[in-house]
């Protein structure tokens, strides 16, 4: 895999780590929470392990350029889908997957 390709999932990783929660809880403080582990680069998304309160399996982060935004998939250690939700913009991004693996389904705070 060309460096290029690496480039979207090192991108997300990176809008992960400096986003923040509704709460004001910095990127790198929430992954630190969800036991962020185990990252894995592909073309086109981003997966990596967590051993949050709701969820210990992993979770897939998709860029979809054409609309830009992601879709982001958490599933068991079972490696059966647990939740999804498609349509999620950077500046929610972190918010979206702590709520996922932390506490539940997310919806988008207006």
């Amino acid at each position: 895999m060309t460096e290029n390709a690496n480039q979207v999932a090192h991108t997300i990783r990176q809008q992960i780590r400096s986003g923040s929660d509704h709460n004001g809880n910095s990127g790198s403080h929430l992954m630190m929470c969800w036991g962020f582990h185990g990252c894995r680069y592909y073309s086109d998304r981003l997966v990596f392990n967590v051993d949050g309160k709701r969820v210990k399996g992993y979770v897939s982060v998709s860029y979809d350029d054409i609309n830009d935004c992601y879709t982001i998939d958490v599933y068991n250690s079972n490696h059966e889908m647990v939740d999804t939700v498609s349509n999620v913009y950077c500046d929610e991004l972190t918010t979206c997957i702590d709520y996922m693996v932390e506490s539940g389904k997310y919806e988008a705070v207006v």
